[in-house]
């Protein structure tokens, strides 16, 4: 596998996620859609069980960071490409992930810099992808992980979100909680 992800043909895209519609609300829906959905897809495809999906959301004000993780058996090698990239949707789109640009967009209306840490299920391997809009454009729409060895195989996925350009108010606060 080629570790290098060449997102240049539509990047120019996500500058306009910044500007969605989104509330906060909607906004970690996404993440949590897509954490929902990878658990049920890879929940009967694999000998590695886990009886439910857990979704952890922490928000930190005073840091202005943002972190959302799934234990959803982490992002498969082979679909890294697909995950940062724009408008590819999964091959079975039939489920909560439809277009392909959920956490994408969710991300970048929250912030312009943010990371994901993942280890697929069934590697020993552990991926960060940082993403800085403003090196995404102005550069060549090449994110380059950096791959570290995991003792263990723990299957997850973790999403930062630094410097926010919204922030989550006490109502949006009480509503995730209550859901």
């Amino acid at each position: 596998m080629n570790d290098e992800i060449n997102i240049s043909p539509e990047m120019g895209i996500y500058k306009v996620f910044k500007y969605l519609n989104y509330t906060a609300w909607f906004a970690i829906a996404e993440f949590v859609d897509n954490s929902i959905q990878a658990f049920e897809n890879n929940k009967k495809n694999n000998l590695f069980k886990r009886e439910k999906c857990i979704v952890e959301i922490n928000y930190c004000p005073s840091d202005n960071l943002l972190t959302i993780t799934d234990n959803a058996f982490g992002i498969a090698e082979q679909e890294h490409q697909r995950a940062f990239t724009a408008g590819v949707p999964p091959l079975n789109s039939s489920g909560l992930s439809e277009f392909g640009i959920g956490m994408k967009s969710a991300a970048i209306w929250f912030s312009p810099n943010w990371s994901v840490i993942t280890q697929p299920f069934n590697s020993d391997k552990e991926y960060k992808y940082d993403f800085s809009l403003s090196k995404i454009i102005q550069g060549d729409g090449k994110l380059i992980p950096i791959i570290s060895q995991s003792l263990s195989r723990k299957g997850y996925t973790t999403i930062l979100l630094r410097d926010l350009h919204h922030q989550i108010n006490k109502n949006n606060i009480k509503l995730l909680k209550n859901n």
